[in-house]
Parts: C-alpha cells; structure tokens; sequence
C-alpha cells in the first residue's frame, strides 16, 4: 500500500489533487476535501493520533470538509482565524472565527466550510456509549 500524503499543494484539476483527495481525504480521514473558489490548493495537515482521540490541524485555502457517511466518530470543530459554515442533515451551521461545534460525520453530505485562508482545527473522538461499552467489556 501506498502511504498516503498528508499535505497538498497544487491544481485542484488534476491527477495528483484526485489521488490525494482518494488516498488521505476518503480512505484516511473519512471526509471528502473540495476547493471553495478558484485557483491553487494548499493544504498542510499534522495529524495526531491518540487512544480514542484523533486530532489534526491544517493550514491553508478555503476547503470544504464533506463527509462520506461512514464515520461513527463525533468531531469537533473550530477555526481559530476564520469563519466557517455548513449543514448538519437539514441544521444549517455558521460559526464565526474562534467558535466551535460539533459535528456527526455519521450524516452523509454534512459539510463544514473554512470560509477564508487560514487554520482549522478537528478532535474526533467515539460517541460516549461506544467508549463506555468497550470499557465495560470483560478481556478475554
């Protein structure tokens, strides 16, 4: 397998921006990346990944994180420098700079967008019963 890359920088109309999107975006992270407006893409991801939390942080032009339906995880969200919009289901979404929320990846096409060039920062974590049932499980 291919390792994936984490980070873009270039043509969002091209070979290399489609393995990107399919190897890291869709198959890693479980969300789907599109470019709001026109031009360039850059996008510098670092990725940490803890015992039931997984944290990223990104930089760079506006995206929109759209989610594939196959994420049982909650995510929190924010953006430190930049407004954000979306939808959750039918729950339309607008967060001003420095807010955060709390989005169901778990709803496909639910989408959160970075408005403008800047940070934006995710925690995913497993939904409170999935964790406690684990914890409660006896080791075999």
């Amino acid at each position: 397998m291919t390792q994936p890359q984490l980070s873009f920088d270039g043509d969002p109309n091209g070979q290399a921006y489609e393995r990107w999107r399919e190897q890291f975006c869709r198959q890693v992270a479980n969300v789907d990346f599109v470019p709001v407006g026109e031009g360039r893409v850059h996008r510098t991801i670092a990725p940490a990944i803890l015992p039931r939390l997984r944290l990223s942080a990104s930089f760079g032009t506006p995206l929109s994180f759209v989610s594939l339906g196959t994420n049982d995880e909650l995510v929190i969200t924010m953006s430190p420098n930049s407004a954000l919009s979306g939808a959750m289901g039918k729950r339309p979404l607008e967060i001003a700079a420095g807010d955060i929320t709390i989005g169901d990846p778990s709803i496909k096409g639910a989408h959160i967008t970075q408005t403008a060039y800047g940070n934006f920062q995710t925690a995913r974590c497993c939904r409170a019963r999935r964790c406690c049932a684990r914890a409660r499980m006896p080791k075999t």
